[in-house]
């Protein structure tokens, strides 16, 4: 693996912090800068530059708040597509989230 590998994959990690709820779409700049409204997160170049490379597979899945979920994780999933030549488009599956210690607070691994 080269370090341009590693860098992607580092970046789609750190990226899977932020919230997305529109599929076909580039990630929205707010949530790679200041993911789920946390203080730290991609500088404004890096985040472009994510933004120019990938597009929202499938949106976030967020155990805690969706419908679907047991509301006891903070677990999340975003799918990433690669904008990139490759005649795939690469898929990225992000997964993100620890056990839930205290019932009593939103779940947040930030």
């Amino acid at each position: 693996m080269n370090q341009e590998s590693i860098l992607r994959l580092a970046e789609i990690a750190l990226a899977g912090y932020g919230q997305f709820t529109t599929v076909g779409v580039q990630p929205v700049l707010r949530e790679l800068t200041n993911p789920s409204g946390a203080e730290h997160g991609f500088s404004e170049l890096q985040a472009k530059r994510f933004q120019d490379q990938h597009l929202i597979a499938v949106p976030t899945f967020n155990d805690a708040t969706s419908p679907a979920g047991s509301g006891l994780t903070s677990f999340d999933v975003t799918v990433f597509k690669g904008q990139d030549s490759e005649p795939s488009k690469s898929i990225f599956i992000s997964f993100r989230g620890t056990g839930q210690q205290d019932l009593s607070v939103f779940p947040n691994d930030l």
